[in-house]
């Protein structure tokens, strides 16, 4: 019963850390005013997401540009569309190396990241 526990507190606190810095990212962006931020939380299916959506003069923008998922006990990192390290982050916030995968590197390629393989 307290490895559970211990799991759903792991979880909820993973949830928090991503949710964290999924928010720091959802500024608006200052030269294009009708491009929003959409935050998307499915803690269901524990995917979340961070897309751009919007015009800018004649161009339509749809753009993931984050994309976190929870699987088991690992932090999966399927996108990284920003100059930040997001793997740093997390380990700045608590998350163990071990517990997080770089998921959009190939796998035979994740041994050289220092991060989980799977």
């Amino acid at each position: 019963m307290e490895v559970a526990l211990s799991l759903e507190k792991q979880k909820e606190s993973y949830q928090k850390v991503i949710q964290d810095l999924i928010q720091e990212h959802a500024t608006p962006i200052s030269n294009q005013p009708d491009i929003q931020a959409q935050v998307i939380f499915d803690t269901r299916n524990e995917q979340y997401l961070l897309y751009y959506t919007g015009w800018h003069e004649w161009e339509y923008t749809n753009a993931c540009v984050l994309h976190f998922q929870i699987i088991g006990e690992k932090i999966w990192i399927h996108h990284n569309g920003t100059e930040e390290d997001v793997g740093q982050s997390l380990l700045e916030n608590g998350v163990e190396k071990e517990n997080i995968v770089l998921g959009f590197i190939h796998p035979t390629q994740r041994e050289a990241s220092g991060y989980k393989i799977d």
